[in-house]
């Protein structure tokens, strides 16, 4: 980790410089020092190897409210966006992954398989015949749909 960013104001960004930036910091580093709107510092990981190893080290604690802190969201739909158990701790975290550990088995992921491969197939059919894609909005559209 080399790069001390001054801000993290690019997160407020169009989605043109955000994915640009994103891209940058891929390429330079995977942990980044970065100092948020409110002062603090915390550090952006754009590396999966970095994210993996953060993610399961017990010493950090997930702080993904965060980013949904970014766009000053209402406070009602804050907590609702913010309070899932990507940022509960234990035993929180631990009671909430027994309840749903269950329906993510490797038997249950594996029926779900084909489905999820057609749905892909149409969204990449479907954007291959433009120019750019909105992810989110071809999503949302298409999820209403799927179900």
């Amino acid at each position: 980790m080399t790069q001390v960013l001054q801000t993290a104001d690019f997160l407020l960004a169009d989605a043109a410089r955000l994915h640009s930036e994103y891209a940058r910091l891929r390429g330079a580093e995977a942990v980044h020092r970065v100092t948020l709107r409110s002062g603090e510092t915390a550090f952006l990981v754009t590396g999966f190897e970095a994210a993996r190893r953060a993610l399961t080290d017990p010493r950090l604690r997930g702080r993904t409210a965060t980013v949904g802190n970014r766009r000053r969201l209402p406070e009602d739909l804050d907590k609702g966006m913010n309070s899932h158990m990507l940022n509960a701790g234990p035993p929180d975290h631990t009671r909430l992954r027994r309840l749903v550990a269950g329906a993510f088995t490797r038997r249950r992921m594996e029926r779900l398989r084909p489905r999820v491969q057609a749905i892909t197939d149409e969204l990449l059919t479907s954007m291959a015949r433009h120019d750019e894609a909105d992810f989110m909005r071809g999503s949302r559209s298409r999820c209403r749909s799927a179900y």
